[in-house]
């Protein structure tokens, strides 16, 4: 098993709601499991966000607080969705 991160930045999702589903959709997308040649696999996928400015504006601290909310999501069980707390 290995892990990877990506980070998605979107400038159009206006409030938490918004970005709460986006981030359960993207879910669901990586649920279905997909095949490449005679292999199967699926991809686990835990999402941390974070949400500017509302939870600051140095890109620096809000990956960190998301990084962080996605370990969150981790020991909670992975496979879900966890906004980071503003600092």
């Amino acid at each position: 098993m290995c892990g990877d991160e990506f980070v998605v930045v979107r400038t159009d999702l206006i409030n938490e709601g918004k970005a709460a589903d986006f981030g359960t959709r993207l879910l669901e997308v990586f649920q279905a499991p997909f095949q490449h040649g005679s292999h199967h696999s699926k991809v686990g996928v835990t999402i941390g966000y974070v949400m500017a400015p509302q939870d600051g504006t140095q890109t620096a601290l809000l990956l960190k607080a998301a990084d962080a909310a996605m370990y969150t999501g981790k020991q909670l069980g992975k496979g879900v969705v966890v906004r980071g707390e503003a600092h």
